[in-house]
C-alpha cells in the first residue's frame, strides 16, 4: 500500500524507519538484538513495517523469539491487514498483547484512494477472521479531512465487532507531498464532540512512563482512543534544538530497522547507528553501552512544549 501520510524516502523505501531493504537482518539476529536491548528496562516491543506479513514465517520467528526472551510486558504486531487472513494460522499460538490493523475507513472507494490498493474486503475479512480466532485485534485509523466524515461509521463497525479503535492524528514527514499537512490536517474538536456525545466524556491516557502524545479514551472495552496532536506531547532536552521542533511525536520510541539501524527519533532520518557489526559479533556489552548512551543523550530530561505549540 502507498498511503501518502506514511513516511518514505524514495521509490525503493518503505516503513516508518526510512529503510531500504537491501540486506535485511535474519530473524535470529533481530531476536538477539531486541532481547539484549530489552534487558535495559523497555516494556513494549512492536513489530511494524513496511508490511511485516509479507514474510509471515520471518514475523512468526521474530515474535516467538521475543516472547521466549521474556524481556517485554507487551509484544505487539502492526499490519495493514492485506495478508492477515492467510497469516492467522501462524499467529494464533503466539501470545501477543495486541494485533494492530490499519484501517482508515469502511468506505471501499475512499480506501482505494488512500492506500492505492484494492484489498479493502481482504483487510475486513482478515480483521473478522482474527477476531474469531481470538487474536487481540485493535484497529488503527488516521484522521484526515478525507477520513473525518466517515470516522464514526468506522467507530460503529468496530464497536459491532468488539474491536478497540485508535484514531491517530496525521503526522508531518518530509517525504509527504508539498502542502500535504495544510491540505489534509483535520481539527479534532469536531470528532471529540461526536465521540463524547456517543460515549460520554473521555479520560486521558498516555504511554507508559508518561511519555508521548496524550490520548483520550472514550468508553469501556471496546474503547475508542483518540491520539490528538493538538493536545500536546512530551519532548526531551534534545528536541529543543531540532529543526522539526515542535513536532507531533517527540522522542519516546527506540527503533530498530530491518537493515540494522538503531534510531532514537521517528521523525528524523539523519540520526542512526548501524548495529549490524555488534549483532554479527554477538557483542551484547557494546550494544548495551550504545543504548545507554542514546537514553542518556536523547531521552534525558523532559519539558513540555504544549504552551509553545498553542502560541501561549
Amino acid at each position: 500500500m502507498r498511503c501518502e501520510y506514511c513516511p518514505s524516502e524514495g521509490p525503493g523505501s518503505y516503513g516508518e524507519n526510512f529503510e531500504i531493504s537491501t540486506r535485511p537482518l535474519a530473524a535470529a539476529e533481530v531476536v538477539w538484538a531486541v532481547n539484549v536491548i530489552g534487558q535495559l528496562g523497555f516494556d513494549t516491543f512492536r513489530l511494524t513495517g513496511g508490511e511485516p506479513l509479507l514474510d509471515v514465517q520471518r514475523v512468526a520467528s521474530i515474535l516467538r523469539g521475543v516472547v521466549a526472551g521474556q524481556r517485554f510486558k507487551n509484544v505487539r504486531l502492526n499490519t495493514n491487514g492485506s495478508k492477515l487472513l492467510v497469516a492467522i494460522p501462524k499467529l494464533s499460538d503466539i501470545p501477543l498483547s495486541a494485533l494492530k490493523v490499519s484501517l482508515d475507513t469502511i468506505d471501499e472507494k475512499l480506501f482505494r484512494q488512500i492506500t492505492k490498493s484494492s484489498k479493502h474486503s481482504v483487510v475486513l475479512d482478515g480483521i473478522i477472521g482474527a477476531v474469531k480466532e481470538g487474536l487481540p485485534v485493535e484497529v488503527n485509523a488516521v484522521l484526515t479531512k478525507e477520513t473525518a466524515d466517515r470516522m464514526m461509521d468506522l467507530v460503529d463497525w468496530c464497536q459491532a465487532r468488539n474491536v478497540p479503535l485508535k484514531i491517530l492524528d496525521v503526522v508531518e514527514y518530509s517525504s509527504q507531498p508539498n502542502g500535504y499537512i495544510d491540505i489534509n490536517k483535520f481539527r479534532g474538536c469536531e470528532l471529540d464532540n461526536q465521540l463524547t456525545k456517543r460515549f460520554g466524556p473521555p479520560s486521558r491516557v498516555q504511554l507508559s512512563g508518561e511519555r508521548g502524545i496524550y490520548m483520550k479514551r472514550y468508553g469501556t472495552y471496546p474503547y475508542v482512543l483518540f491520539k490528538d496532536c493538538s493536545e500536546g506531547t512530551t519532548y526531551t532536552n534534545f528536541c529543543a534544538e531540532c529543526p522539526h521542533f515542535p513536532c507531533e511525536e517527540g522522542i519516546h520510541h527506540l527503533s530498530l530497522s530491518t537493515d540494522g539501524h538503531l534510531r532514537p527519533c521517528r521523525i528524523r532520518n539523519d540520526i542512526f547507528w548501524d548495529i549490524r557489526p555488534m549483532i554479527v559479533a554477538q557483542d551484547d556489552r557494546a550494544l548495551k553501552d550504545l543504548v545507554r548512551m542514546l537514553l542518556e543523550q536523547y531521552y534525558s530530561g523532559e519539558f513540555s512544549a504544549l504552551r509553545k505549540r498553542r502560541g501561549m
